[in-house]
């Protein structure tokens, strides 16, 4: 998954909350599902806006189904 760009207080959530989290879902709001998901890649470069080139960051997060299902 890509995240879209984000501000440097957006990636600093993104790296603090979502990388380190043990619970993550997965959700498709046009679909109407959530799964969850694991993290398969768990390192994170954290990028600012100044250390970015001037630009704002994006991240490539890479996740895998989890065999635990959720029913509705």
């Amino acid at each position: 998954m890509n995240t879209g760009l984000l501000s440097d207080e957006q990636s600093k959530n993104l790296a603090k909350n979502l990388v380190g989290s043990l619970k993550v879902y997965l959700q498709n709001i046009e679909e109407g599902w959530v799964a969850p998901v694991v993290i398969t890649d768990n390192s994170v470069d954290y990028q600012t806006y100044a250390t970015n080139g001037k630009k704002l960051s994006q991240y490539k997060i890479t996740v895998q189904l989890s065999q635990t299902r959720i029913r509705k």
